[in-house]
């Protein structure tokens, strides 16, 4: 099975009501949760999945694959200055009943930083 993908789309800027992340090459029509967290940990897992967020984890955003196996979600940054620098670290853990011990996939890691 083909490594999932995390990505952003566009820029973490300010203001950019257009900001998303996405997934791809996961499995089709499956639950996904995007885990959003302030802390990039690496945790291993079951299967050659690992855990790059730690806790305590800021937003869980939950959306369902597309028969592709592509999601995203919106995360719109506000036009605010003083978060210059926050960072957050992302990833998907799509619902797989069956695939490992855990009926878990997790995709790669995402660390974003608002300038």
């Amino acid at each position: 099975m083909a490594s999932r993908s995390l990505e952003r789309y566009r820029l973490p800027f300010f203001g950019n009501a257009d900001f998303k992340i996405t997934l791809t090459d996961a499995p089709g029509s499956a639950s996904a949760v995007l885990v959003l967290s302030g802390i990039r940990v690496a945790l291993p897992g079951t299967a050659n999945c690992v855990l790059h967020v730690g806790a305590p984890f800021r937003r869980y955003l939950s959306t369902v694959t597309d028969g592709a196996g592509d999601a995203s979600v919106p995360l719109p940054i506000p036009c605010s200055p003083s978060l210059a620098g926050f960072r957050i670290a992302g990833q998907w853990g799509i619902l797989t009943p069956g695939f490992n011990a855990l009926g878990l996939i997790l995709s790669d890691d995402l660390s974003i930083t608002w300038n």
